[in-house]
Formats: structure tokens, C-alpha cells, sequence
């Protein structure tokens, strides 16, 4: 299974800290201090393969690749969200959700092929009318307007297997 993690410099220390957890982690640097294109790079990095994406920000659970493994084992044709913060996390557990509801892209699996239809649908026309007529142009918008118009579920595994670190946001810094 190939990772890779997107990062800027700042958090150099909790991507050596994610390296030291994932064997053969890929690091995606931020160039531009442009989240989408470290983001689309990363898509690029990955294309013919599936690969779990993760943030730079995230703190691993025990025996964490082990764990994503053994889930996307099971289904390794669906996008799988591994970051959820949902109050029916505890009564519904792991799920699938429409497609337009993705955000949260903290740890995430994409199945062979999603990463370049995440390029392509980034190059469109309907995505561009998006960008346009809403302020909020993140990927994780992205990915769920993409998700929405291909009539895709994804699937939320419980638990979740990272935590959002106590880390300073760096978005409008």
C-alpha cells in the first residue's frame, strides 16, 4: 500500500514522527503555500495506484497501518475516510455516507484511478462553475461535489485511526 502525506515545512517534525510510523511514507511538500496544489500534486504522485492520503497534521493509532489495511481489505473498491468526528460514530459505527457529504480530510483511502479523476474533474467545467459561484474552492469540497455528480458513497470507518494533532492551524497564516 503506497502513503503519502501532504506537508508543509512547518510540521517537519510531525511528518518525521508519521515517517517513523509508516514504512516508505511519500512526502508531498508544499511549493506554492497552495493547499490545492500540493494537493493535486499528490494526486499526480499516486496515479495507477490506490493510496491512503493522509495531512500533515495527524496523530497515528496503535499499530496504525496494520489497521487501515485490514479495512480497506475489505473494501478496497470504495473511497474510506479514517477521520470522523460524527455524534453517530457511536451509534451507527462504520458506514457509508452519499458522497457529498466528504470533508475531513485528515487520513483518507482512494482506490485505483480516484486520484486521476480527482485531477480531471479539478480541470473541468463543473468544477470551475463551482469555484466561481462558492468562496470555499478546498479539496474536500472538491472531492465531494465530484463525489456527488458520480452518485458515489464513501465509506466512514469507526474508529477512527488518527486524531487531528494539537497542532496550530496554519490556514490564512
Amino acid at each position: 500500500m503506497r502513503y503519502i502525506v501532504t506537508a508543509v515545512e512547518a510540521r517537519a517534525a510531525n511528518v518525521d514522527y508519521l515517517g517513523s510510523h509508516i514504512p516508505n511514507l511519500e512526502v508531498v511538500w508544499d511549493e506554492k503555500r497552495d493547499a490545492m496544489d500540493t494537493f493535486l500534486r499528490a494526486c499526480v504522485a499516486s496515479y495507477g495506484s490506490s493510496v491512503v492520503r493522509l495531512e500533515d497534521d495527524v496523530c497515528l493509532t496503535v499499530d496504525f497501518t496494520a489497521k487501515v489495511e485490514a479495512v480497506i481489505a475489505k473494501y478496497p473498491l470504495h473511497v474510506i475516510q479514517f477521520f470522523s468526528r460524527s455524534k453517530y460514530d457511536l451509534t451507527m459505527g462504520t458506514r457509508f455516507k452519499n458522497g457529498g457529504t466528504f470533508s475531513m480530510n485528515q487520513c483518507y483511502y482512494l482506490p485505483e484511478g480516484t486520484s486521476e479523476h480527482l485531477v480531471e474533474f479539478y480541470d473541468s467545467k463543473e468544477w470551475e462553475v463551482r469555484k466561481e459561484a462558492n468562496s470555499n474552492g478546498g479539496y474536500d469540497t472538491m472531492m465531494a461535489h465530484m463525489f456527488k455528480l458520480q452518485r458515489r458513497s464513501f465509506l466512514v470507518s469507526v474508529p477512527s485511526l488518527v486524531e487531528h494533532a494539537q497542532i496550530v492551524s496554519l490556514v490564512s497564516s
